[in-house]
């Protein structure tokens, strides 16, 4: 969960506001019925007249059609500011039940939405500023604001308070599958999509605080945490969404593709696992595109996310790049350290910037598993950056480099199976052979890609990872479990 100063996003500079409030995805109670969905209205008709219920007594309330915001006595709320946040709260369910398709939340066959203001008496505490869902004793899903969200609102859709609710809304409609609540595995998704659908349903582009994601790009892109003595692993799972955003509108796949992981997922699956049956190529391909894009900032949103990353990310460890290579080169190989060493769907970065004309070969040898005795997948990209134009190279290929050109190595790591806080570590080498008699090749038929060798040669792990790199290894969809 991020904290963050909302001076630079609409609200007062003093106001210190998590992204949501939530700290554990809502389970409903097993022992109780759930509730069913709403119905869909055919044919035109208009939706059911729904009832106002309440788990928690009596409290000042103002109607819409789907929802009932409430209040304690000792709210005195803004009439306008309460108008506008009802009108937006319909604007949300408008766009994301009946344009985007979600299904409504539990239990709105029979009954309104609950959301509650600033904690009404017996009501679930929200004592800092922003918004949470939660199960009533009823086994009902409801929202809870603070009083900053309404008295921070700026109109239909502006501001602070209306990301807040678009937000905190789709958590509710994602109890519809009550999915992906176990573990490091499926948590990160909540938090991912409720961050994801905000810009989807406000007709804006991507959030800047998606930025961050970028500082430790070695996380897994399915970390959850809300440990805030760790600033590299707190709120990943907000700032995951980036990765959804670039699946969905980035790479043209569309909002339905997460919606429908949503309607499809079950209790126990996991949100990569149904991603990958989706996504064209599988989510592990994907994911390394992904990475070998965003390392490097070859896409249209570099200024966005860059200036999210300005804002808000002063107090975050930048780990973007880890390791810089010296000028000569690396005619020994060397290691990226331990700490930045990838996890499972996370990538590292080393780079190394010419001063004049070479002739580098870049190679990778991957440790056979990682360091909870995973065998080893591995994507690798040498992209050579010049006058802010990239061209891609296949590890162990001869680049032409020029001064003032800048190669980079991506290492992706996409294993089978996914364990928490496992690493997967590598060598590399950066070496001018400008100097050298031309490498002979290894030859296709013996497993390489045809093109220039460095001195020396490559292991058998360097062919595992050359194949990978080159498409020709075979990866199976499901990552296990532990």
């Amino acid at each position: 969960m991020l904290l963050f100063s909302l001076s630079a996003w609409g609200a007062p500079a003093s106001v210190v506001l998590p992204h949501c409030g939530s700290p554990l995805p809502p389970r409903f109670d097993a022992s109780l019925p759930i509730p069913a969905r709403a119905p869909r209205a055919q044919g035109g008709a208009p939706d059911p007249v729904l009832a106002v219920r309440d788990a928690y007594g009596d409290f000042a309330m103002h109607e819409t059609p789907h929802f009932a915001i409430k209040w304690g006595p000792a709210l005195d709320p803004d009439p306008d500011a309460l108008a506008g946040m009802a009108a937006d709260l319909e604007a949300i369910w408008q766009r994301q039940v009946v344009e985007l398709g979600w299904p409504a939340p539990p239990g709105s066959d029979q009954y309104k939405l609950n959301v509650y203001l600033a904690n009404p008496p017996g009501v679930p505490d929200i004592p800092f500023p922003g918004g949470f869902v939660d199960v009533d004793p009823e086994n009902q899903p409801f929202l809870g604001l603070s009083i900053e969200a309404l008295q921070s609102y700026e109109g239909a859709g502006d501001g602070w308070a209306a990301w807040v609710m678009a937000h905190e809304l789709n958590h509710a409609l994602q109890l519809d599958s009550n999915a992906f609540l176990d573990g490091r595995y499926g948590p990160w998704f909540w938090e991912a999509t409720a961050n994801w659908v905000v810009p989807e349903t406000w007709g804006g582009g991507a959030e800047p605080e998606w930025g961050l994601f970028l500082l430790n790009p070695h996380i897994g892109v399915d970390m959850w945490s809300l440990d805030w003595d760790d600033p590299v692993r707190e709120a990943r799972q907000y700032d995951s969404a980036m990765f959804l955003h670039w699946l969905t509108v980035q790479q043209g796949l569309g909002h339905d593709l997460i919606r429908d992981v949503w309607v499809d997922g079950t209790p126990g699956d996991e949100p990569l696992d149904l991603l990958d049956a989706r996504v064209p190529g599988g989510i592990r391909a994907a994911f390394s595109e992904f990475a070998a894009t965003f390392a490097v900032n070859d896409h249209d949103l570099v200024e966005v996310y860059e200036d999210g990353i300005a804002q808000l990310g002063q107090s975050e460890p930048d780990n973007r790049i880890a390791a810089v290579v010296a000028p000569g080169g690396t005619p020994v190989p060397e290691r990226p350290p331990r700490a930045l060493r990838p996890e499972g769907f996370g990538w590292s970065h080393v780079v190394w910037e010419s001063t004049g004309d070479h002739l580098m070969v870049v190679d990778v040898a991957p440790n056979p598993t990682g360091s909870r005795d995973t065998p080893t997948v591995m994507d690798g990209y040498v992209i050579r950056e010049r006058d802010e134009a990239f061209q891609r190279f296949a590890p162990g290929e001869a680049v032409q480099t020029a001064d003032g050109d800048v190669l980079h190595l991506v290492v992706v790591a996409v294993p089978e199976r996914l364990l928490a806080n496992e690493v997967f570590g590598y060598e590399y080498t950066f070496v001018d052979v400008s100097a050298s008699p031309e490498p002979d090749p290894i030859p296709e038929e013996a497993g390489g890609c045809g093109c220039a060798a460095p001195p020396g040669g490559r292991g058998a792990a360097w062919m595992g990872l050359l194949a990978l790199a080159t498409g020709t290894a075979s990866r199976r969809r499901r990552p296990a479990r532990p």
